[in-house]
């Protein structure tokens, strides 16, 4: 089965019109995909740093993993 993960990044919620939209696309598409839904403002999300993002540059740089 496919999967589609739709996130909604609305800060409007059920009010905003786009979420609306997407709200009636997923559930017609419902009996063929698997939709999966990811509310950003519901979500606990990791803190992202310089530090993280950093060492995220470097690996797909394929650069060692230090502690500088």
């Amino acid at each position: 089965m496919t999967n589609l993960l739709y996130i909604n990044a609305s800060p409007r919620g059920e009010l905003s019109a786009a979420n609306q939209a997407a709200l009636i696309f997923t559930d017609a598409l419902a009996d063929s995909v698997q939709v999966n839904r990811l509310d950003l403002f519901d979500a606990k999300l990791p803190e992202v740093t310089l530090e993280i993002t950093a060492a995220k540059m470097k690996f797909a740089m394929g650069l060692d993993l230090n502690d500088d």
